[in-house]
């Protein structure tokens, strides 16, 4: 994710990350945790080992101490065959690795990213002429026979909609010829690895149009998963309900295109930048979007996955965008919305029954199940996005049992959180015990 244009998807104190000795016992116990009745539905972040942005014994245990059981990181084409016709897994990439095996050692499992264009076809450009997608599935036969089953999660490409990987630099990417590519690139995924899932679209900002398109041109026979960056940047106002509004229109056209279909929404990037000035926000609301974006999402059951962007920040400018959008800061302490995690993560994802409901005030409130416990998050919307139809997301069920959250909740839009303990509701602290 880059921040290129309108037209583009945007892409402290506190306790360090948990020591990498301890890396196998925190992930074995996320992965074990879930109740059998638990929904499908996993958490993970997005990480940038492959730009040798950290690295393994760093990355992981701040993955795990924030309760994700996943990452998401990039495979990029053009290290890997520097002499046409030539592919061999670069040095440059052993961090990755190394992340990838721990992960799935432990019982998590990474998402690796196909994409980006080789100088050798189609000037670097988006593969689609016949050499391109040719030259292209050499490489994915590669990657899916190196990592074998260490990797059963592959996303094809990174926001082609907005024209990223093209060169020269181009606003828009045709559906259609991603369509082609995809449906290449299934069959070779499949044939080695049958198991491995996957993932299309891969959408900047929920292009609805775009969406329509690749539906229209048969891209859902193509994949095991549609994925979108519901990014809200460049919205009126960028409250996470818009972005869980736009994803209902995108259900809908899915369902549309293809009644009955059955195919998971992923979020396979998602996140607000804490810098200052233009299109950031502050970190304890980056905090609170956060929190209420997870909970509508999870109340949404053909949502079953979320991976943030980013862990941790891409640099220490304050005042650029790209470089703040991490859950930690770049020497590893936490910002609000990392001890948030830490708290929330494990619950929602292992909870069952969730469902969200409209409460007075214009305010929502989520309930669900997890650990013999029944929790309650709810909110209400800030002063400026109260009657502003697009701001606002639908409910998931009708009732009035919650309505007495209402006069408890800030003006603010920060969200409070309920736990049920002995038959009576009672505030529980939202960051975890002992987190800065």
């Amino acid at each position: 994710m880059t921040l290129l244009a309108l037209t583009r998807s945007p892409r402290h104190g506190g306790r360090r990350p948990a020591h990498p000795a301890s890396l196998l016992g925190i992930l074995l116990t996320a992965a074990c945790l879930a109740p059998a009745n638990a929904e499908n539905f996993e958490l993970g972040a997005c990480i940038h080992l492959a730009l040798n942005r950290g690295d393994a014994k760093t990355v992981l245990p701040a993955l795990a101490q924030a309760g994700f059981t996943s990452f998401r990181d990039d495979a990029y084409w053009a290290p890997m065959e520097q002499q046409r016709g030539q592919i061999e897994m670069p040095a440059r990439y052993r961090e990755l690795e190394s992340a990838v095996d721990s992960l799935h050692k432990a019982g998590g499992s990474p998402l690796v990213i196909l994409d980006f264009g080789n100088d050798f076809y189609d000037h670097g450009s988006q593969p689609v002429s016949p050499e391109a997608i040719e030259a292209f599935q050499r490489y994915v036969r590669f990657v899916v026979t190196y990592f074998k089953d260490r990797v059963n999660q592959y996303e094809v490409w990174n926001e082609w909609n907005t024209g990223f990987g093209t060169y020269p630099p181009q606003t828009h990417g045709e559906a259609s010829a991603y369509v082609k590519l995809l449906a290449r690139t299934y069959a070779t995924i499949k044939a080695i690895n049958p198991r491995a899932r996957v993932i299309g679209g891969s959408v900047a900002g929920a292009d609805l149009t775009w969406c329509k398109e690749f539906f229209a041109a048969g891209g859902l026979r193509y994949v095991d998963a549609f994925s979108v960056h519901s990014y809200t940047l460049f919205h009126l106002h960028s409250n996470p309900e818009v972005a869980i509004r736009i994803l209902d229109s995108v259900r809908a056209e899915m369902q549309r295109a293809s009644p009955g279909t059955q195919i998971p929404i992923l979020i396979t990037e998602m996140g607000w930048p804490t810098n200052q000035g233009h299109l950031g926000v502050s970190e304890s609301t980056a905090a609170d979007y956060m929190v209420r974006f997870l909970a509508l999402a999870r109340a949404r059951p053909w949502i079953q996955g979320i991976w943030w962007y980013d862990l941790i920040d891409d640099g220490t400018n304050r005042t650029e965008s790209e470089q703040q959008f991490g859950l930690l800061r770049s020497d590893l302490s936490q910002k609000p919305a990392y001890a948030a995690a830490t708290r929330l993560s494990r619950m929602l994802a292992e909870s069952s029954s969730v469902r969200s409901y409209a409460v007075p005030g214009d305010s929502y409130a989520v309930v669900g199940h997890a650990h013999d416990r029944d929790w309650l998050i709810a909110w209400k919307l800030e002063p400026e996005v109260r009657g502003w139809q697009e701001g606002t997301a639908a409910a998931t069920d009708i009732g009035t049992q919650f309505d007495w959250v209402s006069p408890q909740l800030p003006e603010d839009g920060a969200p409070i959180l309920w736990e049920r303990q002995k038959g009576s509701w009672v505030i529980s602290p939202m960051r975890a015990p002992g987190s800065g």
